[in-house]
């Protein structure tokens, strides 16, 4: 293997390294929280230093499992960074929850390793194995709380459903290699072409049988995707996760992860994939149409914030998922950034809301949110602007990406789309407002018999002071990132 090549794969190095010495200070010394909290920082840091440094590196170094082209890099960058930014809210979650301290450092570090894996994939191998290696330590993460009897649920119905997803993404890619005869995932295009234009395939199979297997096979991926997406009808496992979980914990599995897995269904499904799969285009459709509606209609009976929390995730992939249909390259590149936006947006959401407390038992109902802006207002403020943000209101980040996804529609003609879009929408800020007018619009209820607890923590204030003036800013000048993201995912 070439030096170069070698340091390619620097920023994983970083982080398997920092697991080790996380896990072998704890036989060795015992240092305060902070001393972890600081370390696990160092090294989100140090990786995402080296991953700066390695994309000046040759564009002629190669791997036989890996890609290093630009989308790879900005996702992995992306994960590295929200490592960094989870730090100081895990610290927090760590002293309140009461869990493990270096195994929740260690099981974080290693959920960031297998999402750069898997954002790097170019083949079946590499991808699945990345793809075990993010999803593992979040089953292992929500039951970290080991007396908490509705966190051990949610961990078992999510490693259920997570083994079951696994397992339809493993059939599926049998039917597909059993087609191609290679691992490489870019091989797909290759067959198609071939099948298409001299009608040849491998050798014991018909042209006939090749096609029957590559659409079962894509069908089979798809619906994998779709459960780990958390998109109806396969959101079976969403709200008991986010009931069962803690706040930081959830957060965590509802930003990033969302992210690898829209880079992995791009990287699969290209036009020319799609193309030889029947009704795929109509059947991703509908999902994302049911999906959109499904989740918006029901959020709208929640009286607690996680269930609600949960059903409008339905809706927000149903949005990215009607992107994703056009197959087209402003689609793509709507897809990506509502991804983005949407998972930064509700990881500050859940991050902020694990840090409210009422009495001794963490924030559960709509109700607990009155009067919380004379609580804390910076806390406040941030929420509000979050939930703004996710509704597609100006100025902030979100009105950007759902017109980009808008103009992406119109772009494609798809017009009735772009309306349902809208409606699901509209329907949608019925309980985004309703929050916001909770916490500014009432006083703290005097029959309440506990008090409103916020943890305190000015770094965590500041953080969230950046933040929505970084939604502020993005949502007045979108056009850098859009630039950005044109160049990524050309």
């Amino acid at each position: 293997m070439m030096l170069d090549d070698v340091l390619m794969l620097l920023p994983e190095s970083l982080l398997a390294l920092g697991i080790v010495v996380l896990l072998l200070s704890k036989t060795f010394y015992r240092p305060r929280t902070t001393h972890y909290a600081l370390l696990c920082a160092v090294v989100y840091l140090s990786a995402l230093i080296a991953l700066m440094l390695s994309n000046r590196l040759p564009a002629e170094s190669k791997q036989i499992l890996f890609t290093f082209d630009a989308f790879s890099y900005f996702g992995r960058g992306c994960a590295l960074s929200m490592g960094i930014l989870s730090i100081p809210f895990l610290h927090s979650a760590i002293r309140r929850d009461r869990m493990p301290e270096i195994e929740t450092y260690c099981l974080c570090l290693i959920q960031s390793m297998g999402m750069l894996f898997t954002l790097m994939s170019a083949t079946w191998i590499s991808l699945i194995v990345g793809l075990e290696c993010m999803y593992l330590p979040l089953y292992a993460l929500l039951a970290t709380r080991a007396e908490d009897r509705t966190s051990q649920e949610a961990a078992c119905k999510y490693i259920i459903m997570g083994a079951f997803s696994s397992g339809l993404l493993l059939y599926g890619v049998s039917f597909l290699y059993a087609t191609v005869g290679r691992f490489e995932i870019s091989a797909l295009s290759g067959i198609v072409q071939s099948l298409t234009v001299s009608g040849s395939s491998l050798s014991w199979l018909t042209a006939y049988q090749s096609h029957v297997m590559f659409s079962i096979g894509g069908l089979l991926v798809t619906a994998a995707l779709c459960f780990k997406l958390g998109i109806v009808p396969f959101h079976f496992w969403v709200r008991d996760v986010y009931e069962g979980g803690s706040y930081t914990v959830v957060g965590i599995l509802s930003a990033t992860p969302k992210l690898v897995l829209i880079s992995v269904w791009l990287r699969i499904f290209t036009p020319a994939v799609v193309s030889y799969i029947p009704q795929w285009s109509f059947i991703t459709l509908s999902v994302g149409i049911l999906s959109m509606f499904f989740g918006n209609v029901l959020a709208l009976a929640q009286d607690r914030i996680r269930s609600l929390l949960a059903y409008s995730s339905f809706g927000h992939m149903g949005f990215v998922l009607l992107a994703l249909v056009i197959l087209s390259a402003p689609g793509n590149q709507a897809a990506v950034v509502y991804t983005i936006g949407y998972g930064l947006t509700i990881f500050i959401v859940l991050m902020s809301l694990g840090r409210i407390s009422m009495g001794s038992l963490p924030c559960h109902s709509l109700e607990d949110l009155k009067g919380l802006s004379a609580v804390r207002p910076v806390l406040s403020v941030a929420l509000a602007v979050s939930f703004l943000s996710l509704l597609g209101m100006p100025p902030f980040l979100g009105f950007m990406f759902k017109v980009n996804l808008l103009a992406a529609l119109f772009q494609a003609n798809q017009v009735g789309i772009a309306l349902a879009v809208v409606v699901a929408t509209l329907i949608g800020a019925f309980y985004y407002i309703r929050m916001i007018g909770l916490m500014f619009f009432y006083d703290v209820p005097k029959n309440r018999g506990y008090p409103v607890v916020v943890q305190s923590g000015y770094v965590i204030d500041c953080l969230l002071v950046v933040y929505i003036a970084t939604l502020l800013y993005v949502g007045l000048n979108p056009a850098v990132v859009l630039q950005l993201m044109s160049v990524i995912t050309a």
